[in-house]
């Protein structure tokens, strides 16, 4: 079996689960006469787990449940409001809460009611404009008060985007080693953070090798057109600027090692086409479910194709810690893209964006 590489994780507000279930529901009904035929394995598995554990802590705090998402603006609102159909929850925007006596409630026509789970698709800085971002729109006033409080589960928590940044990666194999006391479990891309000497020193000795890109950036590496790109394709003209920054800034960049994508055959225009690269996104709940329900999701997970140039980073042995993993089919990396003509070299810091 060829190697699986781990690009990155999705913790902070992961998308993809509802997706999957409305891709799976059309495809049976597109190909309803050979579908029965494929032996592929059932979803309905991973989102009853999902939904008992949600409602189960909510019947234990005697709340509702609901999906936190930031509106009908957000490219992936379709997925929200179809997964919060399908599982029976609440579909809340920020300004349908309000936090009154550190206790999140709903409006509704019979008046506040409260929740007590809320399945958070937001980035986390937008979620409170009193303690996170102070432009904010589409938060809860409140909302941290209530979860420091003890009031209310959000799921994921607050911060847990933390470990969607390169310089964590760096250091994840230690970690599961020191915290869980085992090996990582899936396959982790090399990823070397300059603000240690010796990693700074092997990045610019392989410059040409590496894909360098901003440390503390959580887009993955083939989602960053402008943030990350290969050494070899940084321009002439820019190229020891960047070796000098990384000399002197070496905590704020990242390193990489290459390896390919996985490449699969594609359908289009009533032709096979040749190979295109692609990764797929795996979808696992945290803890004691995931051992369990991951060899459900395994056998029919959905691919998500990536076009282009795709170059990326391995390292032997390693999984990230739990929660939502993005990973690639046979061969898990992300993408270095080349830049377009004319275009810099840029250090990219988080953005809300589509995940």
């Amino acid at each position: 079996m060829a190697p699986r590489w781990v690009l990155g994780d999705r913790t902070q507000a992961p998308s993809g689960a509802g997706f999957a279930l409305e891709n799976r529901v059309a495809t049976t009904r597109a190909l309803s006469d050979i579908y029965s035929d494929m032996n592929i394995q059932r979803l309905a598995g991973f989102f009853r787990a999902f939904h008992d554990t949600l409602f189960t802590q909510a019947k234990r705090d005697g709340g509702r449940v609901g999906i936190l998402t930031p509106g009908q603006l957000n490219d992936t609102y379709f997925e929200h409001a179809y997964i919060a159909r399908y599982l029976g929850l609440m579909l809340l925007e920020g300004e349908d809460l309000v936090v009154e006596d550190e206790r999140v409630m709903v409006r509704t026509v019979a008046g506040l009611k409260p929740v007590t789970v809320l399945w958070r698709r937001m980035d986390a800085s937008f979620v409170d404009p009193l303690e996170l971002r102070y432009d904010s729109r589409i938060g809860t006033p409140g909302m941290v008060e209530a979860l420091r409080h003890g009031s209310i589960s959000m799921i994921n928590a607050l911060g847990t985007g933390l470990l969607e940044t390169g310089a964590l990666a760096a250091f994840m194999p230690r970690l599961a080693q020191k915290l869980l006391g085992t090996n990582l479990l899936l396959p982790e891309i090399a990823t070397r953070w300059c603000g240690q000497p010796g990693e700074q020193r092997h990045v610019l000795d392989n410059f040409d090798k590496l894909m360098i890109g901003p440390a503390f950036a959580t887009t993955l590496p083939f989602d960053d057109q402008r943030g990350t790109m290969l050494g070899s394709a940084v321009p002439a003209d820019q190229r020891e600027a960047l070796l000098e920054r990384i000399r002197t800034n070496g905590a704020d960049y990242v390193g990489r090692e290459q390896v390919q994508l996985s490449t699969a055959p594609v359908y289009v225009d009533g032709k096979l086409r040749a190979p295109r690269h692609h990764p797929a996104r795996l979808c696992g709940p945290h803890r004691k479910w995931l051992d369990h329900y991951a060899r459900r999701l395994r056998p029919g997970r959905l691919h998500q194709r990536r076009f282009g140039p795709c170059h990326a980073a391995r390292r032997p042995g390693g999984r990230r810690l739990g929660g939502v993993v993005q990973a690639g089919g046979t061969g898990f990396a992300p993408a270095a893209r080349r830049p377009e003509a004319g275009a810099k070299f840029a250090r990219q810091s988080a953005q809300p964006r589509r995940r």
